[in-house]
């Protein structure tokens, strides 16, 4: 095989390789991200899913959305709802998940954040304390609105690991009652946690055990609102008492009309995942590779332009003088220079003439005139026309006279090269 043969072999080999990777990215991405059930989630209709609480502003006629990018862009001066997992883990001793940097410009700016958590995970004491607040570091129960522990509801474990499955607790709120608490009589939580003592004012708190339960601070324009029992905001327990209407009371102070955001982003869920044609065609690497396609099948079809370096381009033949004045003969004719033309067609043929038989000198008028005679009746059409050229055409010859000339002694300088 040729050198030219394996440079394009290669070149197809390599076409195919990289077509055959972009196709296996493409739909390994397509299909990626598929949806788990995680527990707090709003996407999830388990019972320690959050799903009936998303369906339920729904119907209420609330701007609802679900958020899958990072806290880096959450959108400004808007009301995002965190959903922490409501497990013991070891996120109090690393730490917590979240950027307090990117929360802390976020809310100083006007975002209003409304934390649902444990207090022993470190997403709620722990945040509020990096996001420095503006109230002091203490925990005041004096103005708070107290809630009496009334009777408990069967069922659930006291061991179980998620506060959801826990027993259930009812306190019934005193009265009289703040505006954001208003209309709401009993609630029904899990067994109230501990909080250690954090920058932020009590709203609300249980009084068997006292222990906040709703704890608000501000920073800068903005503000967090923590929900320390956020079982009431699962599928399990949202209908039980007013804890919807608890919830619907937080969410409205956060929210001030405007859409209320739900982060998955922390429960593993990401932009919704696009179909791999959606990929193919809305995106711009998928664009590109469609071009790159298309652009293969047309140059190995031959429907496209070849390159230079698989296909030389041909060097054009050099003019001849009878060429010349095939495509000049009018310009002569009407400038009257027809016998100049003439005499350089003549002395063209005398040249060839002189190679052919290797004379000295260019061959006189008579000496082709011998020549011509010497031809057989193969071209005497040609050989009448170059006598009438000898004797001398009229000054304004016919454009078709000087193209007959032409061709006549194009014709038998051919004749001459194919002398012996």
């Amino acid at each position: 095989m040729s050198q030219r043969g394996n440079e394009g072999l290669l070149v197809a080999l390599a076409v195919v390789a990289f077509v055959a990777v972009a196709v296996w990215v493409v739909l390994r991405s397509g299909g990626a991200g598929q949806q788990q059930l995680p527990p707090m989630s709003t996407y999830s209709a388990r019972p320690d899913g959050a799903k009936a609480l998303f369906v339920m502003l729904e119907e209420l006629g609330y701007d609802v959305q679900r958020y899958g990018e990072l806290e880096y862009h959450y959108p400004p001066k808007s009301c995002m709802v965190l959903l922490d997992e409501p497990e013991l883990s070891l996120s109090a001793m690393m730490g917590g998940t979240l950027d307090t940097k990117a929360l802390r410009l976020w809310l100083a700016d006007g975002g209003r954040l409304v934390l649902l958590s444990d207090p022993l995970r470190e997403t709620g004491s722990g945040l509020l304390d990096e996001l420095r607040p503006q109230q002091p570091a203490n925990l005041d129960y004096q103005d708070a609105q107290m809630a009496q522990r009334g009777a408990m509801t069967p069922g659930g474990s006291d061991t179980a690991l998620w506060r959801m499955y826990q027993t259930g607790y009812r306190f019934k709120l005193n009265t009289p009652r703040p505006a954001l608490l208003a209309g709401i009589d009993e609630i029904e939580t899990a067994m109230p946690q501990m909080v250690r003592p954090v920058a932020a004012q009590v709203l609300l708190a249980s009084a068997d055990p006292v222990q906040p339960l709703v704890l608000s601070c501000r920073v800068g324009q903005g503000m967090v609102l923590w929900v320390t029992c956020p079982e009431i905001a699962c599928n399990k327990w949202i209908a039980r008492a007013d804890n919807h209407r608890l919830l619907l009371a937080v969410l409205d102070a956060a929210a001030q009309g405007g859409t209320v955001y739900f982060d998955e982003h922390i429960h593993g869920y990401f932009k919704p995942q696009r179909s791999t044609l959606q990929l193919l065609t809305g995106t711009r690497g998928g664009q590109l590779l469609l071009v790159f396609t298309a652009a293969v099948l047309l140059f190995f079809a031959g429907w496209a332009v070849s390159p230079a370096r698989v296909r030389p381009m041909p060097v054009p033949p050099r003019r001849q003088a009878v060429e010349m004045v095939l495509a000049q003969a009018d310009l002569y004719q009407r400038a009257g220079k027809a016998a100049l033309v003439v005499r350089s067609m003549l002395d063209g043929v005398k040249r060839e003439l002189m190679a052919a038989r290797h004379l000295a000198h260019l061959p006189s008028d008579s000496e082709l005139a011998d020549w011509l005679d010497s031809l057989g009746s193969e071209h005497a059409a040609d050989v009448v026309l170059l006598r009438s050229g000898l004797q001398g055409l009229p000054p304004r010859a016919a454009a078709t006279q000087l193209k007959r000339l032409a061709q006549a002694c194009d014709r038998l300088r051919a004749a001459i090269r194919r002398l012996p």
